[in-house]
């Protein structure tokens, strides 16, 4: 249990996260069409290795539904984050949330998910990627889109961390993956109401 115990980076030091939590806040809700923030390392090296090591014993299973996705995926272990690390979402949300779904997420060549309202009943999504390395030219790219029209890609990033307030209208994708991928891409992804 003590590994889990610090869990993010100096980027959020109990003594300055007041001051660092308004400015997360901020830029969280400043979009008010597409809600989301994408904080760049955010765990530490530790905490990053050790997830790292967990996801990588799960037993992925491929899935294709062709009208909506194909993906390798495995549902997370509960404990998997600490207390401090949802306390860090409530705070940034200004909820208490309540995690609904947890899952681990591997793309590689021609994995895709497409736009759905399939996840409706979730309200805020967390998604953290672990890919140590991504071109974006091998596509896997998260884009976020609502009904005016608008879009927001999130450029894959190792250790990041990525809030979207799913409001009415927003949807979220990964682009298809092309055949220049030599790697998998690995995220995590949480969803609360």
């Amino acid at each position: 249990m003590q590994k889990n115990k610090k869990i993010i980076s100096s980027v959020y030091d109990e003594k300055s996260n007041k001051g660092i939590n308004k400015k997360i806040k901020t830029a969280f809700t400043k979009n008010k069409n597409l809600p989301s923030v994408t904080l760049n390392d955010f765990f530490t090296e530790e905490f990053l290795k050790n997830i790292n090591l967990k996801v990588s014993s799960l037993k992925f299973k491929h899935e294709k539904i062709a009208d909506k996705h194909s993906y390798s995926q495995v549902k997370l272990p509960v404990n998997i984050f600490s207390q401090q690390f949802f306390d860090f979402i409530f705070t940034i949300t200004d909820k208490k949330l309540k995690l609904i779904s947890s899952q681990a997420l591997k793309l590689s060549t021609k994995d895709y998910t497409l736009l759905h309202d399939n996840n409706r009943d979730s309200k805020h999504i967390i998604i953290i990627d672990l890919t140590s390395v991504w071109d974006n030219s091998w596509g896997g790219i998260l884009y976020l889109t609502n009904d005016k029209g608008e879009h927001l890609f999130v450029p894959p990033h190792n250790n990041s961390l990525t809030i979207i307030r799913q409001k009415a209208g927003i949807k979220y994708f990964f682009k298809y993956v092309n055949n220049l991928a030599n790697k998998e891409r690995k995220l995590l992804i949480l969803r609360f109401v």
